[in-house]
């Protein structure tokens, strides 16, 4: 008998939301490499849609979250412009 062996699926990295802003935040801010490091679990880094999606279009997402991120770029662009 001959046992199917199927790839060993990577653990989730789970972020609170505070730490996914955090991580968002220093990506709006143009550091060079945003990253948050998981002790034991290892980095998340966040890039740009721009550096992300160069070999390919954007997958679809919920409407609502098209919005929610529509709504924070936009939030995002006051807040520079009154820095």
């Amino acid at each position: 008998m001959t046992m199917n062996h199927l790839p060993p699926q990577p653990s989730p990295i789970v972020l609170s939301r505070r730490n996914l802003m955090y991580l968002l935040s220093r990506l709006d801010a143009g550091e060079k490499q945003p990253m948050l490091l998981k002790p034991g679990v290892g980095a998340v880094a966040a890039e740009t849609d721009e550096e992300h999606y160069r070999d390919r279009g954007p997958g679809r997402i919920r409407e609502e979250a098209q919005q929610f991120a529509a709504d924070v770029d936009a939030f995002l662009a006051i807040r520079r412009r009154w820095k």
